[in-house]
Formats: structure tokens, C-alpha cells, sequence
């Protein structure tokens, strides 16, 4: 999660470059970002702090407080440069189990959160007939 000075969490409505930002995970489990006219970044999340566990801090997301850590001095520059303000990038704490929000959750459902907006998971949707069974709807059978 991107969070700026203030430690709220930072979305692409406010920042609207954010969309050209490409992050991927390859088997290694490094962070790459890239974005257009910038040189990629590279984070390791856990050599981002020297190999020690970073002090977990409270960062607000929504009507949240949740405790992250920070990932590091470099792709938070690489961040801050993109966007042309101050910003880090934080990870949720190994340790800290974010409840879905009652408000958006249906009673009989509990869950954990990670950054997104709190609510349970939706269900996935019904899964459309096979082709072979939509053909055959089509010609009446």
C-alpha cells in the first residue's frame, strides 16, 4: 500500500499515475515495479530493512488504522520521484489480522482484510454453461 506523509493510504484517484505503475511478483519473490520513462525498481522486501524485522507502525486506510511496515528507502524514492510527491510503500505486519468490516460484511460471513476496502469477498460469480451445452440451448436441444 502507497501511504503518504501522513501515513493515510493513497489511491489512484488521487494520484492518477499510479495506473501506469506495473507490479509484479516472479517466482523469487522480489517486488518489480515499472513504470513508463522511469528505471525499473527492484525491492526485496525482506533485505528492504537490512534483514532485520522493520518496527511495525499504524497506517489509516479507509475508516481503518492498521499496522503495517515499511518497505524500504528505495522504492520509496522510486515511488516518490513517479509521483512527484513524498510517499511510501508499506506492507501489511506479519502478525496483524485485519477483521472485514461489519458494515460491509453480510452476517453470516467473517473474514480477514488485507488493504482492500474491508468487506468480505464476494461470491464468484455463477460460472456460464460450457460452450458445447450453450450450442445446443441455441439450436433448441
Amino acid at each position: 500500500m502507497v501511504v503518504d506523509e501522513n501515513a493515510r493510504f493513497v489511491t489512484q484517484r488521487q494520484e492518477s499515475n499510479m495506473c501506469k505503475i506495473r507490479a509484479t511478483v516472479p517466482n523469487d519473490g522480489v517486488l518489480v515495479l515499472d513504470a513508463p520513462g522511469v528505471k525499473r525498481c527492484t525491492v526485496d522486501p525482506m533485505a528492504a530493512q537490512g534483514g532485520a524485522a522493520p518496527e511495525p507502525f499504524e497506517a489509516g486506510i479507509w475508516d481503518d488504522e492498521v499496522a503495517v511496515v515499511d518497505q524500504g528507502s528505495t522504492v520509496s524514492r522510486w515511488l516518490s520521484d513517479f509521483l512527484g510527491r513524498d510517499v511510501r510503500l508499506v506492507g501489511m505486519a506479519s502478525a496483524y489480522e485485519r477483521p472485514t468490516s461489519a458494515k460491509r460484511t453480510p452476517p453470516d460471513a467473517e473474514g480477514q482484510a488485507a488493504f482492500s476496502d474491508g468487506g468480505a469477498s464476494p461470491s464468484p460469480p455463477p460460472r456460464p454453461p460450457s460452450r458445447s451445452c450453450a450450442a445446443l440451448r441455441l439450436r433448441g436441444r
